[in-house]
């Protein structure tokens, strides 16, 4: 079916491809924290589990979904070789401004305190993975996703504010850490600026790989960073 052949097969598109990142969220939801289901005692074991989860339910299935009912393959929606290595690249710039905005909060317990600090070597190796895990299907989730599939379907606005939206929910924890030394409104104003880059990074390229690869390199120089302070 031509979705793209009417405003209102638009319309439909657009309400179904949210309609169906939403219910992966729930499902994650309900696995984890409604039913409970069993999950790993250690803190890094729960953790990876929780992200693969997550990954399932809110990013394979919507990006499935989005192939086989949309005809939008995964290349289409940034998980491709071209375009990867300016993704990759801008992608750095990008998140160099986040490593330097958590630099200014070295000194915030929730860093000092990190697991990663105490960890052993093969612990520590476990900790980085997951870090890198959760970074990653986060750009697959906003910018892949829920940007690249809404901006096929609508308006370019209404898929940046969307992934906006996504973009600021799923970094609650850390706007939050930001605000205690930088303040609220200079916090979200970074992830916003980071949030709106990233989008343009994403959309001129039509890559979340590289971007992905660059989210998961400044985990790796985080966990490196604050084991040393």
């Amino acid at each position: 079916m031509n979705f793209a052949a009417s405003p209102r097969r638009r319309a439909i598109a657009v309400v179904t491809l949210i309609g169906v990142f939403v219910f992966g969220v729930f499902l994650t939801w309900a696995w984890i924290v409604g039913l409970q289901l069993p999950l790993p005692r250690t803190p890094i074991e729960r953790k990876l589990a929780t992200t693969v989860i997550q990954g399932f339910f809110a990013i394979a299935l919507p990006y499935f979904i989005a192939w086989k009912v949309f005809g939008l393959t995964p290349a289409r929606l940034g998980i491709t070789r071209r375009g990867f290595w300016p993704s990759l690249l801008w992608g750095c710039a990008l998140y160099a401004i986040a490593f330097l905005a958590f630099l200014s909060c070295s000194d915030d317990p929730l860093l000092s305190r990190h697991p990663i600090r105490r960890a052993g070597a093969v612990e520590g190796v476990a900790i980085v993975s997951t870090m890198g895990l959760h970074a990653a299907t986060t750009d697959l989730a906003t910018r892949g996703y829920i940007l690249l599939a809404l901006a096929e379907f609508s308006p370019v606005w209404f898929a940046v504010l969307m992934q906006n939206v996504v973009w600021f929910v799923g970094h609650v924890y850390e706007i939050d850490l930001l605000s205690r030394c930088m303040g609220l409104p200079a916090a979200r104003l970074l992830f916003l600026a980071l949030g709106v880059l990233g989008d343009i990074v994403a959309l001129r390229t039509r890559n979340v790989l590289g971007l992905a690869v660059a989210h998961v390199l400044l985990n790796v120089v985080m966990a490196f960073t604050i084991r040393a302070m």
